[in-house]
């Protein structure tokens, strides 16, 4: 390690030029870590709105709806960039509308059709990867075929021009059947849920590549009607299952699930469950599309309780059909900014002994 205050032959013998194309090369990787935390927010089916909740749940406040948002017709899965971005599908007018990040964690209400188009068909699930590519889910066969479709990043930040990242008549090992929830492990393989058929279909991904598809799981592992899934920090998936009102874990080893550990562990106050997200503290929060409500599950050291509680209930506290949730993402300085501080602080000690103006 080289100590800007104290450099040593090695940074000596680094030129002023290398020091600072490597300082800018650092300085344009995007920042890794990404803070979840409050507001909640929900897409609602049945009155087009996108719903904003603190942490105290409750009554909630509209941050978006059909009538103020381009496109925002059957609003269902909603996913952050690395940037703080949301993106959220519409189901009936098969488009994805971007909501920017204005500073500070605020965003824009009004939102923007992303895209809209023919590679979108009665789109679902979303998810984003490491490099920050978008993933959608089309939950309707074209011409026979289902699609997940892949907007590639520029800069951590997705495009808008699609390209079709697998389909079930050229990857025929893939189970496809109305699909919906879908998201990455720690490794960077991919999970669909295939509710249709109850099964899980994991993609294998070395370098942005497919190498391998497998049904991951199926009705033996518990999975009913799979619809939302999410992950937690040690990488267990959990899935929920609108078929049988409950929820299947999946416990990791090295931030990879295992489909032999899949057990239902939660199966009480949900009636047809839909997406779900985990809090900081490892709540989780079930949108509960038969019973009008979103549940809390706490967490109660490193074990969910089996009975849950009402976070928001009704229309009354803007619950309507409710499909998806997401947390808020505030990005932070990944460590490619200290280390690019770091260069330019060696920088300044060759300038100042240089006896250059710094």
């Amino acid at each position: 390690m080289i100590n800007p205050f104290h450099p040593g032959p090695l940074a000596r013998a680094l030129s002023t030029s290398f020091i600072t194309a490597t300082a800018a090369v650092l300085l344009a990787i995007p920042a890794a870590s990404r803070a979840q935390s409050f507001p909640l927010f929900l897409t609602n089916g049945n009155n087009a709105t996108v719903e904003e909740y603190g942490s105290s749940g409750g009554a909630g406040t509209t941050f978006a709806s059909n009538g103020t948002t381009q496109a925002l017709v059957s609003p269902t899965g909603l996913v952050f960039d690395s940037a703080g971005n949301l993106y959220v599908t519409s189901f009936s007018q098969d488009s994805v509308i971007k909501f920017a990040n204005l500073g500070g964690g605020v965003l824009s209400t009004t939102g923007s059709v992303f895209y809209q188009g023919s590679a979108l068909n009665s789109p679902e699930g979303v998810a984003i990867d490491s490099a920050g590519d978008l993933f959608v889910s089309n939950y309707a066969a074209t011409s026979g075929s289902y699609t997940i479709v892949k907007f590639a990043a520029s800069g951590g930040i997705p495009t808008n021009t699609p390209t079709t990242f697998v389909n079930s008549t050229t990857n025929v090992s893939w189970n496809a059947d109305a699909s919906f929830g879908l998201g990455f492990d720690l490794a960077g393989n991919l999970y669909v849920n295939n509710s249709g058929n109850s099964t899980i279909t994991k993609f294998s991904i070395t370098t942005g590549v497919i190498t391998g598809t497998t049904t991951f799981a199926t009705s033996t592992n518990g999975v009913n009607g799979p619809t939302g899934m999410t992950f937690d920090t040690a990488g267990d998936l959990f899935v929920s299952d609108g078929g049988s009102n409950s929820i299947t874990k999946f416990t990791a080893t090295g931030g990879v699930p295992s489909a032999a550990t899949g057990a239902v562990v939660i199966s009480s106050n949900l009636s047809t469950p839909a997406g779900l997200a985990l809090d900081p503290s490892g709540n989780l929060y079930v949108a509960n599309s038969g019973g009008t409500t979103i549940e809390e599950f706490a967490n109660n050291g490193g074990t969910l309780s089996t009975t849950g509680t009402a976070f928001a209930s009704g229309t009354a506290q803007g619950v309507n059909g409710p499909r998806d949730v997401a947390f808020n993402v505030v990005p932070e300085p990944g460590s490619a900014v200290l280390l690019a501080l770091g260069a330019a602080g060696i920088l300044g000690w060759r300038r100042r002994r240089n006896g250059a103006a710094v």
